[in-house]
């Protein structure tokens, strides 16, 4: 919850104070870095995450964290490089870099989830999150430098991370690299599709903004940033509803329990659609004057706009969850299929729809996207499910 805040009030006072054509560069950069992201952890996060019988060592994941982030601070520089303006470079720089660190602390966060202690993955998050974005917020408000509040945010997200994640791992786990190249070149070829995927998932999220920001302006790609937060707040969001229960998912499959497992995944998807009805009810009600109020701009006509995102989001929900479950049951090549079609559906549909219906084109393009990868993964994972059964 705090990561998602806090996406969305960083999104408010660079709107706010920088102005709303700043707001649109930051949203592109902060696109970018979540790309780059993808980059640092190589898909081996969530592979981690759910390694409940150890198969890897910590020192061979420590390893192949090296080789990733190395990776990642290559193709940040090439990024930075390509960038249109000074300004986007140095955006594309500072959230790269946070992103990189991120991506750090996430190799931890694993360690402790796969020890059971969802606890410190929760801890390592909250502090890191919260502490940096205070200090980004802060330091924006008084001295109104975006370049100053970044740096200042990278420097107190790097401290934190020392004393609430690396400080921690040390007693479950020994940190040291490994020279075991065949596990090595085993990890990384089983977490490849999750990579490639992630990619997908990330690109999926960002392809809309990226086709208007080719076929549009600053001032409409600001606007979009706006009416697309729900979306970023749901992609947020789905760990936390679902993240926490990965372990009954792989507990009910070893103890063959399948009309159990059914029924846990029919009541994430009705907690779902339950927050999506709300959250639509609540975007027709007064959620538009109130960010117009908090963005100081009228986003009041987009009401339409923005409970499709909200709708797209349910889909991007539920494929986020039928993730999870395909990814603790070790089918990743469904996975990166499925996103690797959706992709495919949403840059050809949306290059059609964004150049000859703007916003609402973007915003179709990328639900189309999310009801495929859905219903994909739903015919996979039942046909999985019916054939161990």
């Amino acid at each position: 919850m705090t990561f998602a805040a806090s996406t969305v009030l960083m999104s408010v006072l660079v709107t706010r104070i920088n102005g709303i054509e700043t707001g649109g560069v930051f949203s592109v950069a902060w696109g970018i870095a979540q790309n780059l992201y993808q980059i640092g952890i190589l898909g081996v996060d969530k592979y981690q995450s759910t390694d409940f019988e150890n198969k890897y060592s910590f020192s061979v994941y420590c390893t192949v964290k090296i080789i990733s982030s190395a990776m990642m601070l290559a193709l940040l520089v090439i990024v930075g490089i390509l960038a249109n303006s000074k300004e986007e470079r140095f955006l594309i720089y500072q959230l790269g870099v946070y992103m990189a660190m991120y991506s750090v602390s996430v190799l931890f966060q694993s360690l402790f989830f796969q020890n059971r202690r969802i606890d410190l993955s929760g801890k390592s998050m909250y502090y890191g999150f919260a502490f940096s974005f205070i200090v980004f917020g802060v330091v924006l408000l008084i001295f109104k430098s975006l370049p100053v509040a970044l740096v200042l945010m990278n420097i107190a997200y790097f401290f934190v991370n020392i004393f609430v994640t690396v400080k921690p791992a040390f007693k479950y786990a020994e940190i040291k690299v490994s020279f075991n190249r065949k596990e090595i070149t085993a990890l990384i070829g089983e977490c490849f599709p999750l990579f490639i995927a992630a990619f997908f998932i990330i690109l999926l999220v960002n392809m809309s903004r990226y086709l208007l920001k080719g076929y549009s302006d600053a001032t409409t790609l600001g606007y979009f940033n706006i009416v697309f937060l729900p979306m970023l707040v749901i992609n947020n969001l789905s760990s936390i509803i679902f993240k926490p229960i990965i372990p009954l998912f792989y507990d009910c499959m070893n103890t063959k329990e399948y009309k159990k497992l059914y029924k846990m995944i029919a009541r994430q998807i009705f907690l779902i659609l339950g927050l999506t009805l709300v959250g639509t009810v609540v975007v027709h009600s007064f959620a538009m004057n109130i960010l117009s109020m908090v963005f100081a701009v009228d986003v009041t006509p987009y009401k339409t706009e923005t409970s499709l995102v909200i709708f797209s989001g349910f889909f991007y929900a539920v494929g986020v969850l039928f993730y999870y479950l395909l990814t603790t049951f070790r089918r990743q090549n469904l996975i990166l299929v499925g996103y690797a079609v959706a992709v495919l559906l949403t840059i050809t549909l949306g290059i059609v729809l964004v150049k000859n219906f703007g916003m609402l084109g973007a915003i179709l393009s990328f639900g189309t996207g999310q009801v495929f990868v859905a219903a994909f993964f739903a015919v996979c994972l039942y046909r999985y499910i019916k054939s161990v059964k």
